[in-house]
């Protein structure tokens, strides 16, 4: 066969008995023979890159083909494309079609995406063609396209390549230089990261200089020049090109380029996953090159924005780097996770209020990875929304290894005589500081460092963390006074188990909050009824400030009646010394109340500014307190008075102004503040491990054990949570506990549906089925429970009846 090319320009020297290729200008006597096309074969991808980068800076010719089959690096190297399929091996795709021209064809017409088609899970190096300028739209010889080519072999795995190859389709030149461009497709193949320039023939073309002579195009010229230097900057990190970060890092260049740009063509994997934009940092990770990482983690990209690959149903977006330890894309090496970590903001947490740290050890990861966050920084105190930090996960996930490496991080803190961090975990009520076992070991540990600093931080942890205790009662409570009195600076960071600071109780309880404890349906006080207590009309009764009562965390406040007074009632041996009594005697007619909710918060917000910035475990701030309470105008412009605070978000990426009651409207805005509202129930609930045993004690008919647990879960306004359990008392005949618990002020307007919808059924499926609900009453009824339905009829005649599902 004639040789498609004249090899009169090959240059080569002999080898033994072989001939070996030196370089030239257009043209190579048997392309495979070269040492780049030998290196493809043997699977090294660093090697092959390597060796192009050195013959491109050398100055030698990438886009040399063969001088009988036509074929360039490109065709060789789809003949090992088998050993080039992950995003690691794709480098050398991007690299080589971003030197050479890709739409070149060999001997039978194929270019090299004719060829890369056929080969089952080429998805990845048929992106990269496409990126870089490939025309699906080429025949060869045999009169097909690649997608033709795709239908006519259709090797296992079809489905997939013609699946991202129509994804592409008709590839961004073609969109462009059709006679009526379309403006969508164009930006949605430009933010698929496609770029502008290409090799043709021998010369690099460029498609918005090309438009540019249109004058008709001059949107879509201005379109290309939105994305050009982001497209090209993506590619380049792709291509794992470390010379060229550099050249990015120039001011001039970075302000063209989107650092943070996503590839909006992304899907995890074909059919199981939705598409989920991805940003540029995940792609460079998952190539898995620590250096590459390292150069453009120096362009400061936004670990933190939200991202997910999954249906957002099945799992909420979470910040980025999460997805570090997620077993199904997290980095192969342990360095790069390290490295990320190094400059992510670890405070962020996910929707649930986990740290990375907790969500790293749901997701079961190796102890490398757990000390590498635990290396980062992490504040091991930190508690999700259910009140529980990541030790409290370990135990649960009977993980001693996790327990083990985290006292370890504690006792590190203590070799480093680190008393920043160690005086934080103790302000945040950490309780783990001191090893359960080892005593004699922790304290020689200590002794050695010889620091009276470190003595006192250890010794004072329990007196200090009662202080902390005293301080954010006396914050509910409103005494001014006394808080102002036992404040100081290291204070400013203390926590209580929900994540609040001192200031985001103050701005809580400033509106009279603590006054809304829900009234029964007879309209009395659940919790006198439940504790057999009498409350006149003219009382109020509040919880003693030095109690030790661990269900005592929110002082709550039992009113009735519109005069009032409050009656102190403190232990003799107190904290506090007799003439300073924190309830003090004031009857509303006389107009001296002691509580002032403002003054503490105009105290902390003069005296310790910082405090403005903290956020509670749902990453909310004073702010975002002030609307979700309801605080008053004075309140709320007194936290925003420098509105650096208005912009942060919290875990359902929400700012502070989201949570304006006049702006959502009442419906949303009683939503959107539920999960803050019950925050200190649900930690109640955790804690005490309250829902098994109370569904125990039902079951068993156990009234006394039931006796115990309803009178703290009143205090945290939780009977509405837990009413159906009144249906289980009835249906296992304990008539009396259901008579007890609606006396304690559980709700009775409730309904249970017996039968069980079909969901294969279309009636049921269209909630138009004839399955009935019960109500309790009807219930009650039918089981011959006369007292009870008389005392529901008795309550219902005293309120309005709203039907609950």
């Amino acid at each position: 066969m004639a040789s498609l090319v004249s090899p009169s320009l090959v240059q080569t020297k002999n080898i033994g008995s072989k001939k070996q290729v030196l370089d030239n200008k257009s043209v190579i006597d048997n392309i495979r023979d070269h040492e780049i096309s030998k290196s493809f074969a043997l699977g090294n991808i660093c090697y092959s890159c390597e060796l192009v980068c050195k013959h491109f800076f050398a100055g030698l010719d990438l886009n040399s083909r063969d001088s009988k089959t036509g074929e360039t690096f490109l065709h060789v190297l789809t003949d090992y494309t088998h050993l080039y399929l992950t995003a690691n091996g794709t480098r050398i795709v991007y690299m080589l079609s971003t030197k050479l021209d890709i739409e070149v064809p060999d001997e039978n017409g194929d270019t090299v995406l004719h060829k890369v088609v056929r080969i089952p899970g080429s998805w990845r190096c048929i992106v990269a063609l496409m990126r870089c300028g490939a025309c699906p739209l080429q025949k060869n010889k045999a009169g097909r396209t690649p997608e033709e080519e795709i239908l006519f072999h259709k090797k296992p795995g079809w489905e997939e390549n013609l699946h991202w190859l129509r994804k592409y389709h008709p590839g961004l030149w073609a969109a462009v230089k059709c006679k009526n461009p379309d403006p969508v497709l164009i930006e949605r193949l430009l933010r698929y990261w496609c770029r502008t320039v290409k090799v043709v023939g021998r010369e690099t073309a460029n498609l918005k200089c090309q438009v540019h002579m249109c004058e008709t195009q001059l949107d879509t010229v201005l379109l290309l020049e939105k994305y050009e230097n982001t497209n090209e900057m993506a590619l380049s990190m792709l291509s794992g090109k470390l010379q060229f970060v550099g050249m990015w890092k120039a001011a001039e260049h970075l302000q063209k380029v989107d650092i943070n740009a996503k590839d909006f063509s992304y899907q995890f994997y074909y059919r199981d996953y939705p598409t989920a934009p991805r940003p540029l940092l995940a792609a460079v990770w998952e190539i898995n090159q620590l250096r590459l990482v390292d150069a453009f983690m120096e362009l400061n990209p936004d670990t933190c924005v939200k991202y997910t690959f999954e249906s957002e149903a099945a799992s909420p977006p979470k910040p980025l780097f999460f997805q570090l330890v997620n077993p199904k894309c997290r980095p192969q090496d342990e360095a790069i996770t390290a490295r990320i970590l190094r400059d992510a903001d670890l405070n962020i947490r996910n929707i649930h209020g986990q740290t990375v740290l907790i969500e790293a050890m749901l997701n079961g990861e190796t102890e490398g990875v757990i000390r590498a966050i635990l290396n980062s920084g992490i504040n091991i105190a930190a508690r999700d929304a259910l009140g529980r930090t990541a030790r409290d996960h370990s135990e649960l996930l009977k993980r001693s290894d996790y327990k083990h490496l985290i006292d370890s991080h504690v006792i590190e803190l203590v070799k480093e005589c680190d008393l920043e961090r160690l005086e934080a975990l103790v302000l945040q009520l950490y309780d783990h500081i001191f090893p359960e076992s080892n005593t004699q070991s922790f304290a020689n540990i200590v002794s050695r460092k010889n620091s009276k600093q470190l003595c006192q931080l250890l010794r004072n942890t329990n007196s200090t963390q009662a202080h902390v205790k005293k301080l954010f009662k006396l914050a509910k409570c409103g005494n001014s006074a006394q808080l102002i009195k036992l404040m100081s600076r290291k204070f400013a960071n203390a926590r209580d188990k929900a994540g609040r600071s001192l200031l985001h109780i103050a701005i809580q309880y400033s509106n009279g909050n603590k006054t809304a404890i829900p009234q029964s349906s007879n309209g009395q006080n659940p919790m006198d009824r439940a504790n057999g207590n009498i409350v006149t009309q003219e009382e109020i009764v509040l919880k003693d400030i030095s109690s030790n009562d661990p269900h005592t965390d929110t002082t709550q406040l039992f009113k009735s009646g519109k005069d009032c007074k409050i009656l102190c009632s403190l232990k003799k041996d107190g904290p506090f010394k007799k003439g300073h009594q924190c309830w003090k005697k004031f009857s509303t007619q006389g107009g001296n109340c002691v509580q002032d909710h403002v003054g503490i918060i105009k105290y902390l917000v003069q005296e310790y500014p910082l405090m403005l910035g903290l956020t509670n475990n749902l990453g909310q701030s004073p702010l975002h307190y002030a609307h979700i309470y309801t605080a008053s105008q004075e309140v709320i412009d007194l936290i925003d008075k420098t509105g650096s605070c208005s912009q942060i978000k919290d875990v359902y990426d929400f700012v502070p102004e989201d949570y304006d009651k006049l702006q959502c409207g009442e419906q949303t805005f009683n939503v959107r503040r539920r999960p803050t509202i019950n925050l200190d129930l649900d930690i109640f609930l955790t804690e005490s491990n309250f829902e098994e045993r109370f569904h125990q004690a039902i079951k068993a008919g156990n009234i006394d054990e039931v006796k115990k647990l309803v009178p703290p879960l009143l205090e945290h306004n939780g009977e509405s949570r837990f009413s159906q359990a009144l249906f289980d008392c009835l249906d296992a005949g304990h008539i009396s506990l259901a008579n007890f618990l609606v006396t304690s002020g559980f709700q009775t307007n409730i309904f249970k549906q017996y039968e069980t919808c079909d969901p294969d059924e279309p009636m049921c499926a269209m909630m138009e089925c004839s399955h009935a609900v019960t109500s309790l009453k009807q219930r009650a009824t039918d089981i011959g429970a006369s007292d009870l339905v008389k005392q529901i009829e008795d309550l219902h005649k005293k309120t309005p009846q709203v039907a609950l599902a």
